[in-house]
């Protein structure tokens, strides 16, 4: 008796259509479409280093970087809030900050954004609308402490921008 022993192989791919599935992965690779699970790391230590020796517009464009890797990495979306306030781009500041809220859960990571909002609606009204932005301000500080109510900083400023606020209206009824 015999026995027939058959090993199936894999047809191979015409050249042409290896070529293809390149052309394609390549394109793919090039135009940012992957991201590596690491990307977002290091872009925000790209961000951080840059913050730190002051080259705002450098940092955002890491953080910003990093969140197209990962577009609800909240920690991304603060120091990216940080580095727009420090290049007075106050609005972008603000609507970073606020994902920033919508993605944490933590009380303490969430008085702290409330805090630095409140800094960004406090120097936003010393540009514009200053009783309307302060006002913000005051609710940013109180929403912090209602989260951390240890934070002296926050009872310092919240005190700061209401003596702000009143001195403008008596400016304001003169």
């Amino acid at each position: 008796m015999k026995f027939w022993m058959f090993v199936r192989q894999k047809k191979k791919q015409p050249l042409h259509q290896k070529r293809v599935v390149f052309l394609l992965w390549a394109a793919f690779a090039t135009q940012g479409a992957w991201h590596l699970p690491w990307d977002s790391y290091f872009s925000n230590q790209d961000g951080l280093s840059a913050f730190a020796s002051q080259n705002y517009e450098k940092g955002i464009e890491a953080f910003k970087k990093g969140l197209e890797a990962e577009p609800n990495n909240s920690q991304l979306h603060y120091n990216l809030g940080n580095a727009l306030h420090q290049k007075q781009d106050y609005d972008k500041a603000l609507e970073s900050y606020q994902k920033n809220l919508e993605l944490t859960q933590s009380p303490e990571i969430q008085g702290t954004v409330l805090y630095n909002m409140g800094n960004t609606y406090y120097r936003k009204g010393q540009q514009q609308n200053p009783q309307e932005n302060w006002q913000k301000a005051i609710e940013s500080y109180e929403k912090a402490l209602g989260k951390n109510p240890e934070d002296e900083e926050a009872k310092e400023n919240l005190e700061f921008v209401k003596q702000q606020q009143q001195q403008q209206n008596n400016e304001q009824q003169s």
